[in-house]
């Protein structure tokens, strides 16, 4: 590590629009401040007022890029840079932020400070432009820390110039000691859903999918409430599904049904999935959340290539091989050293 790492720290996350990478911004903060230092966190639009005092009140000051590229500018000459927590290296990156990412990255490099991805997924990258970005970004970069095998191939194969950087670490939502997911008491009866739409990367679900099983559910088990999260709210992402689908189960099941759409990622996101007993998710973070509360987790087809290699870490089962599904979830002991060696990984990418 370089001298940087006594510098303030800017971690530049994309947005926190989504809760899971605005969950990531939050442990990425809270382990870089242990030590006393000082956090910005970048994300490249305007967050909602109840996210930024969720960050204000632990002392992180927020700035947009977009909305404010003066202020972002100023505070990241002053910093190390820190890109990535989520889907980070991907076709569907803003323009803006990779030139802005780019230009910080360049006279962070210059100026003797680090540079570094962190717990970061990736996929292809088609755009000629986008790629010419990512490669200056990743030139001044001392490690590419990716949260698994399929990224660390991808990054390889389009950008081989920096092949000898990329290291496989773990999501930083493995972290130990900072989250906090014992916000409420298990529910025996309840069941979380999280769907994982995303129109820009053609993800979407299959409604009946979910309540085949959900039906499974609560013909074996007796689940008889089903808690609908939405990690985020705009309309091409979860929010509309996650209606249509209460109005789904509460027509086919004898089973209460609630919507929850926060902004907050203490409210919106860590208290509803410590509540269920059961997960249905189709989102990577509710994956990983339900993985470290040792919960009975189920993944959706629709995501099951991004899913998919974390499943296996906790063999979980996905929702085409509902009737696999046991309560308590038998693997219990195994869950636990899978997470704590992920613990292990994501320390990796401060190292």
């Amino acid at each position: 590590m370089t001298r940087s790492a006594r510098a303030p720290c800017c971690v530049l996350p994309g947005d926190f629009v989504n809760l899971g990478d605005a969950m990531l911004s939050l442990a990425t903060a809270r382990r870089m401040a242990q030590g006393g230092g000082r956090v910005a966190l970048l994300p490249y639009r305007r967050p909602s007022q109840a996210m930024s005092e969720e960050f204000g009140k632990e002392g992180f000051q927020v700035i947009s890029i977009r909305e404010q590229p003066l202020l972002a500018l100023m505070t990241c000459l002053r910093a190390s840079i820190w890109i990535g927590g989520g889907h980070a290296v991907r076709n569907e990156v803003s323009l803006g932020w990779l030139l802005f990412t780019a230009v910080v990255s360049w006279v962070a490099r210059r100026s003797g400070r680090n540079v570094r991805v962190i717990g970061a997924g990736a996929s292809s990258v088609g755009s000629r432009w986008r790629r010419v970005f990512f490669g200056a970004i990743f030139s001044s970069c001392d490690k590419l820390c990716v949260r698994d095998g399929t990224s660390a191939r991808s990054l390889r194969t389009d950008f081989p110039a920096a092949s000898h950087k990329v290291h496989l670490t773990a999501d930083v939502a493995f972290l130990k000691e900072h989250l906090e997911l014992d916000l409420g008491q298990e529910e025996p009866f309840s069941c979380v859903v999280s769907p994982g739409i995303d129109v820009v990367e053609g993800r979407a679900e299959d409604p009946r999918e979910i309540l085949s099983v959900l039906r499974v559910l609560f013909e074996r088990f007796g689940m008889r409430h089903v808690i609908v999260v939405s990690h985020d709210s705009r309309s091409e992402f979860d929010l509309p599904f996650c209606r249509a689908l209460e109005r789904l189960v509460q027509e086919s099941l004898p089973v209460t049904v609630e919507v929850m759409a926060r902004s907050g990622i203490e409210q919106g996101l860590l208290q509803p999935y410590a509540r269920a007993r059961w997960i249905i998710t189709g989102r990577l973070h509710g994956l990983i959340i339900g993985a470290k509360l040792c919960r009975s987790v189920v993944y959706t087809s629709g995501s099951a290539n991004k899913l998919r290699p974390f499943a296996e870490l906790f063999a979980y089962v996905s929702a085409t091989h509902a009737q696999q599904i046991e309560t308590p979830h038998l693997a219990g002991r195994a869950i636990a050293a899978a997470v704590a060696s992920q613990a292990i990984a994501a320390e990796l990418n401060f190292a």
